[in-house]
């Protein structure tokens, strides 16, 4: 009789251990996650990487890289890190379509270098994304179809913002990005 309470109160203990361990990856939305609270993967450049997508905010930015005319695709899932079992509260679905995603507990307006850093790909006046910038090479970026002559790693990421980024001719005419869904 005694050997039997044993094993229930084992079996209650494990029960509640197993419990608290799955409760603690859930976001139910009563928390409010911060980048100095994410509990799985590392903070970058201030980014968050929480167990679940969060929708307090929920916006959208464009991306599109041309390689000498040539249209590279963003890759889908940036930003899901499978290691620590988070998403990054900048990141891309599948299928991406060079639409970056900023999914955050509060108001947020990373820079393009965020998105990159998030990626682990650079962004220099050497190197954007998975494209090299050759010797004799011109970079050309747009902002909403408006040049942009700063830096591009500096380029904030706010609601609707269309960022194109040329390397190499021949260069192409932007074109505005259909929001319609998003």
């Amino acid at each position: 009789m005694i050997a039997g309470a044993a094993i229930v109160v084992v079996a209650a203990a494990t029960f509640a251990a197993v419990a608290l361990a799955q409760s603690s990856k859930t976001n139910t939305g009563n928390s409010s996650p911060t980048a100095t609270t994410a509990t799985a993967g590392k903070i970058i450049d201030g980014v968050g990487c929480n167990f679940n997508e969060i929708f307090t905010y929920h916006q959208h930015a464009h991306l599109v890289i041309l390689d000498h005319g040539t249209s590279r695709a963003i890759p889908a899932f940036i930003g899901f890190n499978y290691t620590h079992d988070c998403l990054y509260w900048v990141h891309t679905h599948e299928p991406s379509g060079g639409v970056l995603h900023m999914e955050a507990p509060r108001a947020i307006v990373p820079k393009l270098k965020t998105f990159f850093d998030v990626w682990g790909r650079p962004i220099t006046s050497r190197q954007i994304g998975n494209v090299s910038v050759g010797a004799g090479d011109t970079v050309k970026v747009w902002v909403n179809q408006k040049p942009y002559y700063g830096n591009p790693a500096s380029i904030l990421l706010k609601p609707h913002t269309n960022i194109w980024i040329e390397v190499g001719a021949p260069f192409k005419q932007p074109k505005p990005f259909s929001w319609a869904g998003l």
